[in-house]
């Protein structure tokens, strides 16, 4: 039986400025060296974006949302689990700038040690067609010849 080659999650944190959802020279070469690590079709991932303290927890929602879909972005990722959860979960409740960031956990899709023909390429379930109905003719009706 094939066994699945597991590597451990990518975590990794990316920072942003004050009121900003751009990313900076540094933050931009993070996740070139983050996408060489876990490749997209390769990897799923969950990106969660963060504010600090400062704004209404309105604004700072769309904030951490448009910052977790930057970063999405620049990775590639179509299956990723893109959230913002503005003002909470503060990583340094007395340095802001440490709060203005998207955290990723990225994690490599398993790859088979030895190739399998009845395992689909999506998921490790094999997936047959589905049968085709049968049909049964009509019944023949009484005095009818």
């Amino acid at each position: 039986m094939p066994r699945s080659v597991a590597t451990p999650p990518v975590r990794e944190t990316v920072y942003f400025d004050f009121d900003s959802a751009a990313l900076d020279k540094q933050e931009k070469e993070k996740i070139e060296r983050i996408k060489h690590k876990a490749p997209a079709p390769e990897s799923t991932a969950v990106i969660t974006g963060y504010t600090d303290k400062i704004g209404s927890r309105s604004y700072n929602d769309k904030l951490a949302l448009r910052r977790a879909e930057t970063v999405n972005r620049q990775l590639g990722y179509e299956d990723a689990i893109v959230t913002g959860k503005g003002k909470c979960c503060y990583k340094d409740e007395k340095d802001n700038s440490m709060n203005r960031r998207v955290e990723l956990e990225i994690k490599n899709k398993p790859q088979r040690a030895e190739a399998d023909a009845n395992v689909s390429p999506v998921g490790n379930t094999h997936v047959a067609p589905a049968p085709k109905p049968v049909l049964s003719p009509p019944a023949a009706k009484a005095g009818n010849s």
